[in-house]
């Protein structure tokens, strides 16, 4: 019995431990945003906001004990929605030059988001 609550206690100071990096990251990744945008650096600014974004994500999975899954929802979605706004702008693949689908698919995303966030409120 000693022996699992041992594993316990060393699993939830790991998490405790990656939730403080986490943290940790986030900021630095903010600073790093905000300096590329002052910057003018568009494609690289979008790649440190979809990465600070995924650190929001995880902290708040690993930190958070009551999630609420609306809101929870919205994080993933957004984050999804912001990996793939990176994406567009590092992948060149356009398949018709008069629709944009990424525009739609990125968009619906950002709506699907803020729908779960209003309901959320």
């Amino acid at each position: 019995m000693s022996f699992l609550f041992y594993i316990c206690f060393a699993i939830k100071k790991q998490i405790m431990d990656l939730s403080k990096i986490l943290g940790v990251l986030l900021v630095l990744l903010s600073i790093l945003f905000l300096s590329l945008q002052f910057q003018a650096y568009e494609i690289e600014a979008t790649g440190i906001k979809a990465l600070a974004l995924i650190s929001l994500t995880l902290l708040y999975a690993l930190k958070v004990k009551h999630k609420h899954p609306l809101f929870f929802g919205f994080l993933i979605v957004f984050t999804m929605g912001e990996i793939f706004n990176y994406i567009t702008w590092v992948v060149n693949f356009d398949p018709d030059p008069y629709f944009d689908y990424f525009y739609y698919i990125n968009n619906t995303l950002y709506i699907i988001a803020y729908t779960l966030l209003i309901f959320r409120i």
